[in-house]
């Protein structure tokens, strides 16, 4: 599994940033990309799942909630790169 993040120049710009998103975009940005080591600082994520199953019978619901502490990655000589403002993730999961 990838996690991409989208972090918009403007702090206030993610509202634009997603709106110029398209699926032709964002198929491109991996190709576009290189690895290299960067420390990561992330905020703390909370983060609820849900699941709601109705049939005949009624339905049923269960629901789970977990923190994620910050991120941080890499070593003291690489570049650093804070999402310190909103920001946009996407999980790949490869196959």
């Amino acid at each position: 599994m990838r996690m991409l993040i989208l972090l918009p120049e403007r702090r206030n710009g993610l509202s634009d940033m997603e709106s110029e998103l398209t699926n032709d975009i964002l198929s491109e940005i991996p190709l576009n990309l290189r690895e290299v080591p960067v420390q990561v600082t992330l905020p703390r994520f909370i983060v609820h799942k849900c699941a709601v199953q109705v049939n005949e019978e009624g339905g049923e619901a269960a629901a789970v909630t977990g923190v994620s502490a910050g991120v941080r990655t890499g070593g003291p000589l690489v570049p650093l790169f804070t999402a310190d403002h909103p920001f946009l993730f996407l999980f790949k999961i490869e196959s």
